[in-house]
């Protein structure tokens, strides 16, 4: 064999260990460092996500906090009490004269409104208006009750107006 010859085929080998090494070595070694690069981007997202989701909890109970010391209040359930005897009232025909601010009672860590409202109508439908809060809605006893049969004297009629007081426990 030439000088030639020797040279080319040792230009030959060179490159097929060239090509040999690329794909054994550094193309595994640049894969490597591409997944190794995502990982970090991965790393850093998911660290946001915990931040995230840290503030979300902190948020969450800020505001449960909030709501559940406005679902005990008062306030809360006499407008639950106004929705659903509203309901109650369209659904039995009964007209609501009126509901007053309810009294306050703390007995032993225990809190005890009582709630006053007036209704008009035919007794059947005040009845059964009444029966369905007392008994559909979760928020108590009426615990009085007066019936008034009153008179309209421009439209001269008599109708009949209930009183009730209804009790709720904290």
């Amino acid at each position: 064999m030439k000088l030639r010859d020797k040279n080319i085929v040792l230009s030959l080998g060179i490159i097929i260990l060239i090509l040999i090494t690329y794909f054994f070595a550094i193309k595994k070694t640049v894969d490597l460092s591409h997944s190794y690069d995502e990982l970090l981007m991965n790393k850093s997202r998911t660290d946001e996500y915990a931040i995230t989701k840290i503030k979300l909890e902190k948020r969450r109970d800020s505001l449960q906090n909030i709501l559940g010391g406005f679902k005990n209040s008062s306030v809360y359930l006499q407008n639950k009490l106004l929705v659903k005897l509203d309901e109650y009232a369209k659904e039995n025909g009964v007209k609501i004269i009126s509901i007053n601010e309810p009294f306050k009672f703390k007995i032993n860590d225990v809190v005890v409104n009582y709630f006053r409202f007036s209704l008009q109508g035919n007794y059947a439908s005040m009845a059964k208006t009444l029966h369905k809060i007392e008994t559909g809605s979760n928020f108590g006893e009426i615990i009085s009750l007066s019936l008034l049969k009153k008179q309209d004297r421009r439209k001269r009629k008599i109708y009949l107006e209930a009183e009730a007081i209804l009790k709720t426990t904290l």
